[in-house]
């Protein structure tokens, strides 16, 4: 009977320095990953656990009256301190189903007002719709889902749609607003809806600045416009200029004119263009 009750007495206690070592593991590790917000836990060259600020996640940004593109503005601002000044890779891509969700339709530009930090952001399927141009500074790289018809049902919910409200003028995309470096628009369909306004405009980024796999439609303005200082940009490859049936006279696919005061250079070109208008367009 001693035996017995000595391997009964063993077996009750057995479980309790595991729970305590459990507990023990878990309690540092919530600790850690609340000390910066959006960023992953990493461990270190001595195995402790930190917030790295390599890859934030937008989504924990969300609430607070905060839309799409206000949620990137508080990230991107340098007085926030969120973002390195080497700059990171932002997903965004879960924002508009967090909870509570968050709106797509911007008030603003992620970048007004401020000198934001280089920065790689990942852009959700779905439309983002956006009153003012997005001009994207010095080392700024926006990549979406992929870009298609946007009026293809099937797809259109797969692919990332950036959309110009009754308010945008001049264009949609910018490439910066002074000499730089490294900008680009990657995987994204634009929708002018029949405005005569430009798609993207580049007369400042120079060297690894491009645009790929965009489509534009019904943006009647130009749809490419390179000029002025963007010598050594490009190539931009796999551009879709469509007027959707509503081209007005000088609805433009794509013009390059680089500045013969620039520094010696053209662009690396335009490598694979599709322009469909009916006659009123300038192609």
């Amino acid at each position: 009977m001693k035996r017995m009750g000595a391997a009964a007495s063993r077996y009750l206690t057995f479980p309790t320095p595991l729970i305590l070592v459990g507990c023990l593991l878990l309690l540092p590790m919530t600790a850690v990953a609340q000390k910066q917000q959006g960023a992953n836990d990493v461990y270190d060259s001595g195995g402790a656990q930190q917030g790295s600020t390599a890859f934030i996640d937008a989504s924990m940004f969300a609430g607070g009256g905060l839309d799409f593109c206000g949620v990137l503005h508080t990230i991107l601002d340098p007085q926030r301190g969120f973002l390195p000044a080497t700059g990171a890779v932002i997903d965004a891509r879960g924002l508009p189903y967090t909870t509570p969700s968050t709106s797509t339709i911007c008030a603003a530009s992620p970048w007004a007002g401020i000198n934001a930090y280089p920065s790689t952001i990942l852009l959700p399927a779905g439309t983002i719709t956006i009153p003012t141009t997005w001009v994207l500074p010095n080392g700024t790289r926006v990549i979406g889902e992929g870009s298609t018809n946007p009026y293809a049902t099937i797809t259109a919910v797969f692919q990332t749609t950036i959309q110009a409200s009754s308010s945008l003028t001049g264009a949609m995309i910018q490439f910066c607003s002074s000499v730089c470096a490294g900008v680009t628009l990657e995987d994204v369909t634009l929708i002018g809806n029949t405005q005569a306004i430009n798609g993207i405009v580049n007369s400042n980024a120079q060297e690894l600045s491009y645009a790929k796999n965009v489509a534009m439609y019904q943006v009647l303005g130009t749809g490419l416009k390179i000029f002025g200082s963007a010598q050594h940009s490009g190539p931009y490859s796999n551009i879709t200029y469509d007027t959707g049936n509503s081209g007005i006279f000088g609805s433009t696919c794509a013009s390059i004119a680089i500045s013969s005061t620039a520094v010696p250079g053209g662009t690396r070109g335009i490598h694979g263009l599709t322009c469909i208008s009916d006659n009123a367009s300038t192609i």
